[in-house]
């Protein structure tokens, strides 16, 4: 990728046009892998950050992970 992640410089710009051809090429995977079927867009300020497109339909909840339970550690030997 052309900056870091969480980094705060133009560099993480989803307009941005520097960096390697491989920088570049690795941005253009990502971006199209979120956004393929148009349920994810992309935060322009930072090329890591995607966002569902309904987010605001949705109650945000704080579950810790170690309250979800897999089907498979829930059971008893």
């Amino acid at each position: 990728m052309p900056s870091a992640y969480d980094e705060k410089t133009e560099r993480s710009f989803v307009t941005y046009t520097g960096g390697t051809a491989e920088q570049r090429a690795r941005w253009d995977l990502l971006r199209k892998a979120m956004e393929h079927d148009r349920y994810f867009f992309v935060y322009p300020e930072e090329w890591w950050h995607d966002d569902f497109k309904d987010l605001r339909d949705y109650a945000i909840q704080d579950t810790p992970f170690s309250a979800i339970a897999s089907p498979s550690r829930s059971e008893k030997p």
